[in-house]
């Protein structure tokens, strides 16, 4: 395929077309080599916005969490006062349900 010329010293003398032949495929190489490169860096840079936006999510994710466990007390809390008024109003209607009429059996009333 390709024709060498030997000249003394063992140097290789190609000919021109194959010289623009061998360039051209170096210029193809160059440039697949530097869109290699330029898609390395935007992956490194996407990876770091990815990662940014992990470390905010995980940031999120905790504030949610604690938000989460007050809101949790705070209903508990909420829960807590509304059995105690119940059974308040269950004694308060018992005695009276129980009571008066005791009392106003006695005429006390």
């Amino acid at each position: 395929m390709s024709t060498y010329y030997t000249q003394p010293n063992d140097v290789y003398y190609i000919s021109p077309g194959q010289f623009d032949q061998l360039q051209g495929q170096v210029n193809d190489v160059t440039q697949i080599m530097r869109n290699n490169i330029q898609l390395g860096i935007q992956r490194g840079t996407n990876l770091d916005d990815l990662e940014i936006k992990a470390e905010d999510l995980n940031n999120y994710s905790q504030q949610f969490a604690f938000t989460a466990h007050e809101v949790q007390k705070k209903y508990w809390w909420q829960n807590v006062n509304m059995w105690i008024l119940l059974i308040l109003v269950i004694i308060v209607l018992i005695v009276l349900v129980i009571v008066l009429p005791i009392l106003a059996s006695q005429h006390k009333i």
